[in-house]
């Protein structure tokens, strides 16, 4: 019997759909990629105080094995932060990338940040039309990525948004499973990965610990505090441990066997490290610190003075606008049960959230709620609050949704969308015109052997890796070492200053600056020899000052 004609198998209808799927979502992530790098470029090359200071300096100094034994607080206090994060920008600086090719992959976080957010936001609006739940999803993610800090940081060295990429996957995946399952425990691979996520987020970067234990937290509870749900959190908490080991881990472990403290300095109230006082180096400053500012506290976060959350003045409405809606929210809340017992049945209540979509939003309103309490009392940095800032929108258009008749939500949103769009005003921490190169520093001639003093707590050690090979670096007078302190560091300093045989320079900024801080150390500067490096990256220029000893250190 002749065998039938040849035909090619034909895939499956449900094989077509996924590779639709990956298509779509692949080039959904690699629009929000390239807009994030776009906007980037478009707000040129970052200039930021702790870039100057420990964010190009700290993976130098790593990669070169210098930052722990033989630099000393080079970068001030920072000079003890992990450089993990920081290699990437170091190693393209290094390699001569081109500045506007370096601001967009330092914009790559945000972009993914931004893909996982739409996705997520998709997802707790789930109860709505097609229509309205894309409506929704538009202005619940415009609202999130267009706020004061977000957009400030965005392709900056100042490291906020990895650790929101890593958070808000972490939210997906969680959230994810709770559409498919609801009230059903969720899966232990999801809540191991989720954790591993927030781990590794926080390793990168100490402050996003803090979303970290309130994400644990609101698993715990998510369903009700009566109820804890302790598996969840044992297995969010583990995969948290392993991947905070993981990112944190080596570098802590360097900490512990020079300085016997592994987050030093911070916590050598506990820590009790020779190397230097024996407590916090940053006690909580910003912020509202009685009850009264407390309860009004998240209104004054719309326009706030500097230096009472964050140093530049931002504009940003978002926060005050989640809380007022929250208020009223909670307010509709406890009267409707009390109008339906007084009225009856005929009388108007608040709408019901959908069960489809009632365990996300206790998810995401019990992580937002804690998690900003908790950055209240640790930081009340704003900028470490980014991970929230990128909610803000969900939130926003969710209490609409809740507080408004439905004829009116479509434009109660699109008015919160546009009024804080137009009224937002990003935070600036310094940002300048690209060149050819990110750094282009003119080092004046130095001698061989030379021991190079920051004498001021200005962010100089930027410049630092464009000097000689040979030359080291010593922090002086900044914001972890000066003369008067007793320490183990303080003593290594002016033992190393009492042998060094070699020429010795002061780098100064202000010009001047310093003086006491050297004539304590027995040293002055040779007059005639100071030379100014001139920066395009900054207002004033540093002063590179010959140095003499002139009498015994007065220490």
């Amino acid at each position: 019997m002749a065998s039938p004609p040849y035909a090619p198998p034909v895939a499956a209808k449900g094989d077509s759909i996924a590779s639709w799927r990956w298509a779509t979502s692949a080039a959904a992530l690699t629009l929000c990629v390239v807009v994030a790098g776009l906007l980037s470029i478009a707000r040129g090359q970052d200039t930021n105080w702790d870039l100057l200071n420990y964010h190009f300096y700290d993976p130098w100094a790593f990669v070169h094995g210098r930052g722990l034994v033989y630099d000393l607080a080079a970068a001030q206090l920072q000079t003890y932060h992990s450089p993990l994060l920081d290699l990437p920008f170091y190693w393209m600086v290094a390699a001569d990338w081109p500045p506007q090719v370096i601001a967009f992959v330092l914009a790559i976080p945000t972009g993914i940040a931004a893909y996982f957010l739409i996705r997520l936001t998709w997802l707790v609006f789930a109860d709505l039309d097609s229509r309205a739940r894309l409506a929704a999803t538009a202005a619940a993610s415009i609202i999130g990525l267009t706020a004061a800090v977000g957009t400030g940081v965005i392709g900056t060295t100042m490291d906020e948004w990895p650790g929101a990429m890593f958070l808000i996957i972490a939210l997906w995946l969680v959230a994810r499973d709770l559409a498919h399952s609801r009230d059903v425990p969720l899966r232990t691979p999801v809540l191991f990965i989720a954790g591993l996520l927030c781990g590794v987020a926080s390793g990168l970067k100490l402050t996003v610990a803090t979303f970290s234990v309130t994400f644990c937290l609101t698993l715990l509870w998510r369903v009700h505090w009566r109820q804890p749900r302790w598996r969840e959190a044992a297995w969010f908490a583990a995969g948290t441990a392993v991947g905070f080991v993981v990112a944190y881990g080596p570098w802590g472990s360097q900490l512990w066997s020079h300085f016997r403290n592994p987050v030093f300095p911070y916590g050598n109230q506990w820590f009790h490290s020779p190397w230097w006082e024996p407590n916090s180096p940053f006690p909580r400053v910003y912020g509202p610190h009685s009850v009264v500012e407390w309860l009004l506290f998240p209104f004054t976060l719309l326009a706030p003075p500097p230096f009472y959350v964050t140093e530049p003045q931002y504009v940003d409405a978002r926060m005050p606008l989640i809380y007022a809606l929250s208020l009223m929210a909670l307010a509709c809340a406890f009267v409707g049960p009390i109008a339906r017992r007084v009225g009856g049945q005929g009388v108007a209540t608040a709408p019901v959230i959908a069960p489809a979509v009632a365990p996300l939003w206790r998810f995401i309103g019990l992580f937002f709620a804690s998690s900003f309490i908790l950055w209240t009392a640790q930081h009340s940095v704003y900028r470490y609050l980014v991970p929230l800032e990128i909610l803000t929108g969900i939130l926003i258009v969710g209490l609409l949704r809740y507080l408004l008749r439905p004829g009116v939500v479509a434009a109660g949103v699109a008015v919160a969308t546009i009024g804080l769009l137009v009224t937002t005003e990003p935070a600036e921490w310094g940002r300048t015109a690209f060149a050819a190169k990110w750094f282009d520093v003119p080092i004046p001639r130095v001698e061989a052997n030379a021991l190079i003093l920051l004498a001021s707590d200005a962010p100089m050690s930027y410049l630092l890796p464009y000097f000689p090979a040979d030359a080291r670096y010593l922090g002086v007078n900044n914001s972890i070492t000066r003369p008067s302190s007793r320490t183990g560091l303080e003593d290594r300093i002016v033992d190393v200053i009492a042998k060094h045989s070699g020429p010795i320079y002061a780098l100064t900024f202000p010009r001047g600056a310093g003086s006491d801080a050297l004539r304590a150390h027995g040293l002055s500067r040779v007059a005639g020899t100071c030379v100014t490096l001139p920066s395009r990256l900054t207002i004033d220029t540093p002063d590179l000052c010959r140095l003499e000893r002139t009498s015994a250190p007065t220490r």
